[in-house]
């Protein structure tokens, strides 16, 4: 079967809401008066069993999918997969240095960098231009990440009853 990350993406987003939607069915078919025209708890239970599995299905399609899919970041190649765990870390990455370079002001007026008893100051262990380069480094590096990634989910990848 030929796919792409991204039919899989939505396909998973599908199932888990379809999964909600029956979990919630089976708690309210516990009951029911007469003539109420609504699923069963063993029905809704029967069909949420079904969607899991399906939901599980897709779910490894796009763990396969994801470490056949190779992607350059930066001149590394390395699978989707790797480029998929990287990305939340990177993303915190920039946002520190970020934050070095244009720190925000404490607004009660704390100040961490020096102590009352004879003013001793405590210095940055690095310089602004540190931080500056560091700040571009990492954003450069999380945006080729998210680059990459989204250029690899829409390639198309045959995948093989075998492989699941």
């Amino acid at each position: 079967m030929k796919v792409t990350g991204y039919e899989l993406q939505l396909q998973i987003k599908d199932l888990k809401r379809e999964v909600e939607s029956l979990a919630t069915q089976f708690d309210n078919g516990k009951t029911r008066f007469n003539g109420e025209e609504k699923l069963t708890a063993v029905e809704a239970y029967d069909l949420y069993r079904k969607t899991e599995d399906q939901l599980a299905l897709a779910q490894t399609l796009q763990a396969v999918y994801n470490n056949k899919v190779k992607v350059t970041v930066q001149g590394t190649t390395m699978t989707l997969a790797r480029a998929i765990r990287l990305i939340g870390g990177a993303g915190r990455g920039e946002a520190m240095w970020r934050a070095v370079v244009a720190p925000k002001k404490d607004r009660y007026l704390r100040d961490d960098t020096t102590r009352d008893k004879d003013k001793e100051y405590a210095s940055t262990t690095y310089t602004l231009d540190q931080a500056r380069t560091l700040a571009k480094q990492s954003a450069n590096f999380a945006s080729a990440l998210r680059q990459a990634i989204q250029e690899a989910n829409a390639k198309a990848v045959e995948i093989s009853e075998d492989e699941l």
